[in-house]
């Protein structure tokens, strides 16, 4: 294979990526000149009209949605994540949330009879 098979190759494979492309499997409406998605932590995902994906391991997914803070995931129109590992599922949902480490209580003992 030389430089030019292998960039009509890539050319190929890039464009099965875009809007409008003949993937069944894969389709998206709005206008992309003015609605894009934005996925700009390191390894987010950002789908749909004006979705945020601004922490690291993020997703957002739905118009407007917005994840910010590590490992956050807003799915639903307008849904929001912020903080770490915060979770927001439906439309308009709003979750902050921040990881603390708490030791568990731990359980009543049962007081013991000793039999003599």
């Amino acid at each position: 294979m030389n430089l030019g098979q292998l960039n009509a190759a890539l050319e190929g494979t890039i464009n099965n990526a875009t809007i409008g492309s003949a993937d069944a499997l894969f389709s998206a409406a709005g206008d992309s000149a003015t609605e894009s998605a934005q996925a700009s932590g390191a390894h987010a995902i950002a789908a749909g009209a004006n979705a945020r994906a601004s922490g690291v391991n993020t997703v957002a997914e739905g118009a407007n949605a917005e994840a910010a803070g590590t490992n956050a995931i807003a799915v639903g129109a307008n849904a929001q994540a912020s903080g770490t590992n915060a979770a927001s599922i439906g439309a308009n949902a709003i979750v902050s949330a921040t990881t603390r480490r708490r030791s568990m209580p731990q359980p009543a003992r049962a007081p013991t009879t000793r039999w003599r």
